[in-house]
């Protein structure tokens, strides 16, 4: 019907330039009519749905096939809440009312494009991208305020050594080709990490393997045993080493006596893990002397050994004269019998 229109206005025109052409007498002169004929197009219907009014405009969100949409104004603001679902429930974007959607060049987004990444960019040194990358098209449309992204999680993929608490999400910056890290938020129960996003570029979440701290060492508790010996007699000195660290490692103990180090031994401990470290020594002259095992000191006394008691000599009593002591009883009695018999004849 517009072109059956649009012909009979040209045929009008024809025949117009025709009558003038006829009406014009020249002799020698000649006339000249210049005739422009402009064609404008009809104005372009609106986008969303028959009638005339204001054209309507839309943001398509498509996620690896599932897809959805939301009007948007001819500046690009989102004129609704819109909260798409990927089909396997893994990827989530919300987009708020208000929302000023635009590309890299500052036109209004028509659509967006999520698709899961085969090979994701490198990642840094210790990160693990936990489940698959997104690469979220067109690369450099932005969002003012920025929009939530939310990404689910296997925590059985989680590998050993990353906290689940800690995952986030990251973005992949290719101009200074580095990941980015988001302020994320870890919903354990869930299995989800949520994140504002401002701009597109490939997305993902990443956990980072924290390496073990290295071995490190405490020496504690200095012990000798005993305090105070004999000369030639043993004294045990003995500490405490533990290793600090998150890793098995050695370390050397030396002990010093008198400021010279006099015997070191190598002892290996595993992570949080304590030995026991022991040193003998036996000296053979007396007096006191200094210990010190990794600034840990302590002292011991050499004694000399006591004297022998003094021998004294046993009182040698001479032996006894019997024929002396025999003379001298029958001395006795023979002086007794001379008194006896004298007194008994003057009785008589």
């Amino acid at each position: 019907m517009k072109l059956a229109r649009l012909a009979l206005v040209v045929a009008l025109l024809l025949a117009l330039i025709l009558g003038v052409c006829h009406s014009v007498h020249a002799d020698d002169n000649k006339a000249e009519v210049e005739l422009k004929v402009e064609i404008v197009p009809p104005p372009r219907p609106p986008t969303g749905g028959g009638g005339g009014g204001a054209p309507v405009y839309y943001l398509l969100v498509n996620l690896w096939g599932e897809k959805f949409r939301v009007s948007v104004t001819t500046a690009g603001e989102v004129e609704a809440d819109l909260e798409a679902v990927s089909a396997d429930g893994m990827v989530r974007v919300r987009i708020a009312k208000g929302v000023l959607a635009l590309t890299k060049d500052e036109q209004r987004l028509e659509e967006i494009e999520v698709l899961p990444m085969a090979q994701p960019p490198p990642l840094p040194e210790n990160g693990y991208i936990i489940g698959i990358a997104y690469d979220f098209n067109p690369d450099g449309a932005t969002f003012e305020p920025p929009i939530e992204l939310e990404i689910r999680y296997d925590p059985s993929r989680i590998p050993s050594g990353i906290e689940e608490q800690n995952l986030l999400i990251a973005y992949f910056d290719e101009e200074a080709a580095e990941w980015i890290e988001l302020d994320s938020v870890v919903d354990t129960m869930g299995n989800t990490v949520t994140a504002k996003v401002g701009h597109f570029t490939p997305f993902a979440i990443l956990g980072y393997l924290v390496p073990p701290v290295p071995a490190a060492f405490t020496v504690s508790k200095l012990f000798i045993s005993p305090t105070e010996v004999d000369i030639g007699q043993s004294v045990t000195i003995s500490t405490i080493v533990t290793n600090t660290g998150g890793q098995p490692g050695t370390y050397k103990v030396a002990l010093k006596i008198n400021g010279a180090v006099e015997a070191t031994e190598e002892v290996t401990v595993s992570a949080g893990a304590t030995k026991k470290v022991a040193f003998t020594t036996v000296k053979g002259v007396a007096g006191s002397y200094s210990v010190e095992v990794d600034g840990l000191s302590g002292s011991f006394m050499v004694k000399k050994p006591a004297p022998p008691p003094e021998e004294v000599a046993p009182e040698v009593k001479p032996p006894i004269n019997w024929p002396m002591v025999g003379g001298i009883i029958a001395a006795v009695v023979a002086a007794a019998a001379v008194v006896f018999f004298w007194i008994r004849r003057r009785a008589q």
